[in-house]
């Protein structure tokens, strides 16, 4: 679900709680009479709320703008957590820093959310499906990419493992990170235990570290098996570790800032490669490997 989307549906949720809604017909309804308001921008008219300044930020064309819609956003509502976050990333640039000051965060919005008895039993492996918890994922998320980056990889895995249990559905892709650090310390039991759990998606952002995983544990037959089944799902993955173009770069810097690309195209495998570039940076002999296998 998108920031918009999300948008949507905090909205819905103001809607709804000024009615006097006693019956499952009745919120029905009530939905229903808010998405025919909305989908006809007939909605009641409002001032700014500390939502649509945190958009502003994530849209905004500099960090000036975006530290000053952020820092609003907060004067506004001080448990705004992905306003905080952003204030915290803009103006933080020593990585220990920041990752003491991610910490603070998680421990006062889990401190926030235990309070609304979000974490009790019945909502672990469901968190993405309450809105209420998306900042605190998100934070969650960067604290586990900060931790990589530092190079704090055993953390890292307990992090990544962490937010497994509280989303299954992991709508944010922490088990493609997962895998790669699994990869990354040979570990092959947890890395096919994970495989097995997501097998259903036959995805480069799980089968590249697979094979890696393999050619670092000099099992070839393995990993050629797992090449075989990536160029299964995309076929332009010769064009990636066979050609050299002049614009690729531009085409990654593209990639990375829209977050976009086709599924089977060699913008997908470009990206699997640079989310995962600690794996990759350490295992020297994989790309060579792989071009000779893939040019056969």
């Amino acid at each position: 679900m998108s920031k918009d989307t999300e948008k949507v549906f905090r909205d819905l949720e103001k809607y709804l709680s000024k009615k006097e809604i006693k019956s499952e017909q009745e919120f029905n309804d009530a939905v229903k009479d808010f998405m025919n308001q909305f989908n006809h921008k007939s909605l009641p008219k409002k001032g700014k709320d500390a939502w649509d300044y945190v958009d502003m930020a994530y849209e905004a064309d500099n960090e000036q703008d975006a530290l000053k819609y952020a820092r609003k956003a907060l004067q506004l509502d001080k448990n705004c957590l992905d306003a905080e976050v952003m204030i915290t990333e803009l103006t933080t640039e020593d990585g220990e820093e920041l990752k003491s000051k991610y910490e603070k965060l998680i421990e006062k919005a889990e401190k926030q959310l235990k309070e609304t008895d979000i974490f009790k039993e019945e909502n672990m492996g469901l968190f993405w499906s309450i809105l209420e918890t998306r900042p605190y994922m998100r934070l969650r998320y960067s604290y586990i990419r900060l931790l990589i980056d530092l190079g704090k990889f055993k953390k890292a895995v307990k992090e990544c493992e962490d937010m497994l249990l509280l989303s299954e559905g992991d709508n944010m892709g922490v088990r493609y990170l997962l895998m790669s650090l699994y990869s990354f310390f040979e570990d092959e039991l947890n890395a096919i235990r994970l495989h097995k759990r997501y097998e259903e998606e036959p995805s480069p952002h799980m089968l590249l570290p697979l094979i890696a995983l393999y050619y670092k544990l000099d099992n070839a037959k393995k990993a050629e098996s797992y090449l075989k089944k990536l160029r299964m799902v995309n076929t332009e993955l010769e064009e990636v570790f066979c050609c050299s173009e002049d614009s690729d770069d531009m085409i990654m810097d593209d990639v990375i800032e829209s977050g976009m690309y086709r599924c089977g195209s060699k913008e997908e495998i470009m990206a699997a490669m640079t989310e995962s570039a600690f794996l990759y940076a350490a295992t020297a002999g994989f790309f060579p490997w792989m071009t000779n296998k893939i040019a056969r």
